[in-house]
C-alpha cells in the first residue's frame, strides 16, 4: 500500500511543479476524505493508512521566487481475505474562469493518473476492461476499469486499477482500487466509492 501511497505522490508534485494558484494565494488545503464504516463493514475493507502529503515549490510569481505551499490527504484500505487495495485521495483544486486548474478534477486525465501508478507500481500497459457511471463525493462521474499486469521479480499477476475523479468545493477527490483479476471486487470498488464521505473522517 506504500508505493500507491508514494505513487500519488509522484503525481502530485507533478502537478503542483505545473500551475500556481489563482489569485495570489500561496498555500491550500484539501479536505480530507474517507471511506464510511459502513461501507467497509460491507465490503470487508480496513483502514491500513492515513496521512497529510504536505508539498512547498518555490515558483516565480511577479518577478520574485514565492513558496506556494500545497497540503492533500489520503486514506489507504486493504481487504482481510485477498490482495485487494483502495485508496482515496483529496487535493487543492481551485477553478480559475470557472475551469479546475488542477489535472486531477479532469476525467480527461483518468489514464494519465492510471497510467502514473502503474508506472510506480511496476505494471504493464492499461487496457480499457469496463467503464460505468458512480457518484464520487456527491458528484456524477466515470469509473473506469483498466486491465494490466502486474510485475513483483520474476512473477507476473494480472490485476485491475480501478480509476475515478470528481470535482467537489475546491478539491479533486481521485479513488483508486487494485485487485487481482482472479477477485471479483468490481463490485466492492463501486461502493467503496460510492461511500466516501467527504470533509472529514468517518
Amino acid at each position: 500500500m506504500r508505493r500507491l501511497r508514494v505513487a500519488l505522490a509522484l503525481v502530485v508534485l507533478v502537478v503542483v511543479s505545473g500551475c500556481t494558484l489563482p489569485g495570489g494565494q500561496l498555500t491550500a488545503e484539501a479536505n480530507p476524505v474517507s471511506v464510511g464504516n459502513d461501507t467497509l463493514d460491507r465490503t470487508g475493507y480496513t483502514l491500513d493508512d492515513s496521512a497529510t502529503i504536505a508539498f512547498n515549490e518555490t515558483v516565480g510569481i511577479d518577478g520574485e521566487d514565492r513558496t506556494v505551499g500545497v497540503e492533500n490527504h489520503i486514506e489507504t484500505y486493504a481487504h482481510g481475505d485477498h490482495a485487494g487495495r483502495f485508496a482515496v485521495f483529496s487535493t487543492p483544486s481551485p477553478e480559475a474562469n470557472g475551469t479546475p486548474i488542477n489535472p486531477f478534477a479532469k476525467p480527461s486525465e483518468r489514464r494519465d493518473v492510471g497510467r502514473m501508478l502503474g508506472e510506480v507500481n511496476n505494471t504493464s500497459a492499461l487496457a480499457v476492461e469496463n467503464r460505468q457511471n458512480v457518484t464520487l463525493v456527491g458528484q456524477p462521474t466515470e469509473l473506469v476499469t483498466y486491465a494490466t499486469t502486474n510485475r513483483s521479480g520474476e512473477e507476473t499477476t494480472p490485476v485491475y486499477v480501478h480509476v475515478a475523479v470528481a470535482q467537489n468545493d475546491g478539491d479533486a477527490v481521485v479513488a483508486v482500487g487494485v485487485n487481482p483479476q482472479s477477485v471479483d471486487a468490481g463490485n466492492a470498488t463501486k461502493q467503496l466509492i460510492e461511500g466516501v464521505e467527504y470533509g472529514g473522517s468517518s
